[in-house]
């Protein structure tokens, strides 16, 4: 995700790419906990 963030060339696509990163991270939270 950093890697395309970094790539993308208008600020939308940043924004996207920064938002979809940040969700991800949350369900692995959610996730890990589950399997705690």
């Amino acid at each position: 995700y950093e890697i395309a963030e970094e790539c993308a060339d208008d600020d939308d696509a940043k924004a996207s790419i920064c938002q979809l990163k940040e969700r991800v991270l949350e369900e692995i939270k959610l996730h890990s906990s589950f399997a705690e």
